[in-house]
């Protein structure tokens, strides 16, 4: 799969007009530095043979006329900002290459490197090998968006929203390119990962219709493969889960759920233990979210799933075979902690169960069809229960 790097590209040539705006460290001047300064001047000349010898030479210096061509852009001289402005883009680019090179060039970790939301990143994912690797693939193709970010954090979550729609245009707008349409990597998603997860610059993020403009790639089989396969699986998992720790939008908890549930990622159980005890949030979600800790769960969390017992909230009312089958959020816990705990759900008068135990993960069948069934039911497990205790004294 080829990355998303013409997007990127397309960002950095248009956002360091921001970086001229906002940069206010400076390195210790060099002879090539020093002589870029002077070369930008010589942009203004009112020679032209001046104006273009000096042009060529900035080129040459490359990454060293970063910093002059930054101030260059600050001129009222319209010459000097229009060709500071040429320059600036590939200037940009072999500077940013420098820099990561020399990130990657530093296995131990042991240096102090010029890169955008280094340190956020390294918090949440690590400094092993895979993870400076996954960090150094999306600042090659992202780092305007993430020093962007960085450097206005209250204009996050319009920079976020922006990068967000590009993907999405560029995955399934027209398609102008050659050859086969660019496919996400985990690079591409995993810098909206890393600002959403944020909890100062995921303030600005507006959701439009209660739905996070990241969720839509969640159904994406790119994203779901970064997940799931290669070295930078693991360090881009824990980016995702602090993304989605940061969420308040029911659209994104519920998909992070379902990519939980359907990829078996452990990694996931405390999101899910999260949600499924979070009293205002819309039902359904929290019955999701209890499946999901009593699939990929152990005995470990029995404790939290017996805790949602004595939960009555109303789930759903159905017909099945002809019988209606009402469901609480405590009938779910109590189908969940009957399966952590290795009992048999036959045996507890789950109308839906009896003849169709595959019927287990759907919450809308763990319910009961008479209100005496429930009753018996919960005295058989809290039987049960007072015996496991009694057996452990």
């Amino acid at each position: 799969m080829k990355s998303l790097s013409l997007i990127g590209a397309l960002l950095l040539s248009g956002s360091y007009l921001m970086a001229a705006e906002t940069v206010t460290m400076k390195p210790a001047p060099t002879p090539e530095s020093l002589k870029a300064i002077e070369l930008v001047r010589d942009l203004g000349d009112a020679r032209y043979k001046v104006r273009d010898e000096a042009a060529r030479e900035l080129k040459k210096l490359g990454r060293h006329a970063k910093a002059a061509l930054l101030d260059g852009m600050k001129s009222t001289d319209p010459e000097v900002w229009n060709h500071c402005a040429q320059l600036l883009p590939e200037v940009m680019a072999l500077d940013l290459k420098a820099r990561v090179d020399g990130f990657l060039a530093d296995a131990d970790g042991k240096l102090k490197h010029d890169l955008p939301m280094m340190d956020s990143y390294q918090k949440l994912v690590g400094n092993d090998a895979p993870s400076r690797k996954l960090y150094a693939d999306m600042v090659k193709t992202n780092a305007a968006f993430l020093e962007a970010c960085e450097q206005a954090p209250k204009l996050a979550g319009e920079k976020y929203a922006i990068r967000a729609q590009e993907l999405q245009q560029h995955l399934f707008g027209p398609w102008s390119g050659t050859g086969a349409r660019p496919q996400l990597q985990a690079s591409d998603l995993a810098p909206l990962f890393l600002i959403g997860a944020d909890p100062v610059m995921t303030k600005g993020i507006v959701t439009a219709n209660n739905i996070n403009p990241v969720s839509n790639f969640l159904w994406q089989q790119p994203f779901q493969n970064a997940l799931r396969n290669g070295e930078q699986a693991v360090p881009f998992r824990k980016l995702f889960f602090a993304w989605a720790e940061n969420r308040n939008d029911i659209n994104s908890i519920s998909q992070t759920l379902s990519v939980i549930q359907n990829m078996n990622l452990k990694e996931g159980i405390d999101f899910a233990v999260k949600v499924m005890k979070m009293k205002d949030l819309q039902i359904w979600t929290r019955a999701q979210a209890l499946t999901c800790v009593g699939k990929m769960g152990g005995k470990e969390h029995l404790a939290a799933m017996e805790a949602m017992l004595e939960d009555k909230t109303q789930v759903t009312n159905i017909q099945w075979n002809n019988v209606n089958i009402s469901t609480q959020i405590n009938d779910i816990a109590l189908a969940m902690a009957i399966h952590l705990s290795g009992q048999k759900h036959n045996e507890y008068g789950f109308d839906a169960l009896q003849s169709q135990p595959g019927l287990l993960w759907a919450y809308h069948y763990l319910g009961f069809s008479t209100d005496e069934k429930r009753k018996v039911a919960y005295k058989k497990y809290a039987d049960w229960s007072a015996a496991q205790k009694n057996n452990k004294k």
